[in-house]
């Protein structure tokens, strides 16, 4: 937007709960005169389904997107994100951001005027925790008549809110979209945060949280911010951004003036925290991540979206430190273990945590696209879908899978590559369907498709799956790309009722002559590669995996051999350049 009149303008709106209605808080007190602040962008469809509810970090507020006047300089929190053609495309959807209770941008917290005193809370304020503020986001979305939300979604304390919901209203999240966050805040994070509290409790101007009528803890939340905005961002990214530079000098001044570059930038970022937000809520909002704990609050987290219905995709970046992939990477465990269908995808990246509020192609890419497949799919009618021929798909292994596989199974596809025939088992059989893909083209291509997805490699995939989680296991052209292809094997009879295994028969003559004739590796059509950048580790040969099959006792219920367009009938560990196993786990 060049000029302000370009600009639009959005006002936060205020919902006021109805008199006599408290909202129940989890320390067992309850909060009256509540108070929700909250914004929207787009239009509610007639049908109501296409509400999405976007969640708040630790400092954020309600205000997403656009602007609320024509002075201001900047946009909404997450303005990359919301918009017209943007993710959370406001042509399509209604967008919902709301002010967490405790939050100090309008609704009701520890500077709200308490009615029975006629003062601010201060810290007579109640302790809470992420399930109040969804519990609060949960009357707001009540009074606007929604009943089931299209999506949440949510960056940090934000996705805590997204999975929170997807927990404790499993029936009203048709999509979860937690990004860079965690199923509960790590020993580090609650290390930094009691930093940030002690350095404003112990501002002479904090005096027990009863300021208001006084000078504020102005210090000890500067502090806090400056603590709490390293972790926002990486090494890699502070070291470019600032290195060693000095500030406005050439040589040290041997004095306890802001010398480096990266001191005047923190003392920046604290003075402008300083001028928005409230140190009372500071201490109650990180209290509030402190708690959370889906697996504690489920028991485990094997358990922690046991009656959901939703579909998650999970977003991670590459040098978050706040909230590491590997913490992502528990929560689609957990959907693993709740039999979640789940997106996966760790960004790389060297902005650190704030990755997900600054522009980045990926995000946007596989966001816009799970969301937009998902809406296209609330319309679709797939019993109205049939082959019309097998010419609709194009691969005759493909062809072979897609007629082993009964209508309604639940398929795991260990390297799924651009997910056509995910796509087709869901779209023609009704399948539930999960794929794993390491690339990343193909990845966005299945998300492109409404495949679900995980971006990882397949050696350690299985972990997290309970025994017999699908109907069909499969490696398709991908077996010999394992790392321990026996130990890979036996998970997949243990996750797996029933597994197929496509493999190219490295005693296939066509390789021999290739050898011979030219000197070189072979390639073919669907394996591509040279030997330089292929991802083939292990040359099995029709012989070897049926040898290997009768001494683990699988139980071989089809085999086939083929090339390209046929079946190969004719000496096929010697004709046939790819084979084909049906087994089940031997009894």
């Amino acid at each position: 937007m060049d000029g302000i009149l370009e600009k639009t303008i959005v006002a936060t709106q205020f919902f006021n709960f109805p008199a006599g209605v408290s909202l129940a808080l989890d320390s067992g007190k309850t909060l009256s005169n509540v108070t929700i602040a909250y914004e929207t962008y787009g239009t509610l469809s007639a049908k109501k389904d296409n509400a999405i509810l976007i969640c708040h970090a630790l400092s954020g507020d309600a205000h997403a997107a656009f602007y609320s006047s024509a002075e201001d300089k900047k946009p909404g929190w997450w303005d990359t994100m919301i918009g017209p053609g943007k993710p959370f495309d406001t042509e399509k959807y209604f967008i919902i951001c709301s002010n967490v209770i405790g939050g100090c941008k309008g609704s009701t917290g520890p500077s709200s005027v308490n009615p029975e005193t006629g003062r601010p809370y201060g810290p007579s304020f109640p302790f809470i925790t992420i399930g109040d503020m969804v519990r609060a986001q949960a009357h707001l979305i009540d009074h606007l008549g929604i009943g089931r939300l299209f999506a949440v979604a949510g960056g940090s304390m934000g996705g805590m809110q997204a999975m929170e919901w997807a927990r404790s209203y499993p029936k009203r999240v048709r999509l979860c979209l937690p990004v860079a966050t965690a199923l509960y805040q790590s020993t580090q994070n609650i290390a930094l945060h009691e930093i940030g509290r002690k350095s404003i409790m112990s501002d002479p101007n904090y005096r027990g949280g009863n300021f208001y009528d006084g000078e504020h803890p102005k210090a000890g939340l500067s502090i806090a911010r400056m603590v709490g905005h390293i972790s926002y961002l990486s090494d890699d990214a502070m070291t470019k951004k600032f290195g060693r530079r000095l500030q406005n000098m050439e040589r040290y001044a041997f004095d306890l003036t802001d010398e480096f570059e990266v001191e005047s930038y923190l003392d920046y970022q604290g003075e402008s925290f300083i001028k928005r937000f409230d140190a009372n809520s500071y201490i109650y909002i990180t209290r509030a991540i402190d708690y959370f704990d889906i697996g504690y609050e489920a028991a485990s987290l094997d358990k922690a979206f046991p009656k959901s219905d939703a579909r998650f995709l999970v977003i991670s970046f590459s040098s978050d430190w706040l909230y590491p992939p590997y913490q992502s990477e528990e929560i689609v465990t957990a959907c693993k273990a709740n039999h979640r269908p789940v997106t996966y995808v760790n960004i790389t990246t060297n902005a650190g945590h704030d990755a997900f509020l600054i522009r980045n192609q990926t995000q946007e890419a596989v966001v816009r696209d799970f969301l937009d497949n998902e809406y296209r799919s609330i319309a679709e009618d797939r019993s109205h879908h049939f082959i019309s021929s097998q010419n609709d798909i194009p691969r005759f292994d493909h062809r072979l899978i897609f007629d082993e596989i009964p209508s309604h199974s639940r398929v795991l596809d260990l390297g799924c590559g651009d997910g056509f025939l995910m796509h087709m088992l869901a779209k023609e059989k009704g399948c539930l369907t999960q794929g794993v893909e390491i690339d990343h083209a193909n990845f966005l291509s299945c998300v492109s498709k409404r495949v679900d997805v995980i971006k990882h490699d397949f050696n350690d995939i299985f972990n997290g799956y309970p025994d017999n989680s699908f109907d069909y296991v499969l490696f398709n052209l991908t077996i010999q790309m394992t790392i321990n292809a026996s130990e890979a094997l036996d998970a997949a009879v243990r996750v797996g009722r029933t597994v197929i295994v496509s493999f190219p028969n490295f005693a296939y003559i066509g390789n021999t002559v290739a050898f011979l004739s030219q000197g070189r590796m072979p390639k073919s059509k669907w394996l591509p590669f040279e030997w330089y950048d292929s991802p083939n580790i292990r040359m099995v040969t029709l012989k070897d995996f049926a040898v290997m099959c009768e001494e683990k006792g699988y139980n071989v219920r089809a085999r086939y051999f083929y090339d390209e367009t046929d079946i190969v009938w004719l000496l096929p560990n010697i004709f046939a350049p790819y084979c084909m196993f049906v087994f089940e786990k031997g009894r």
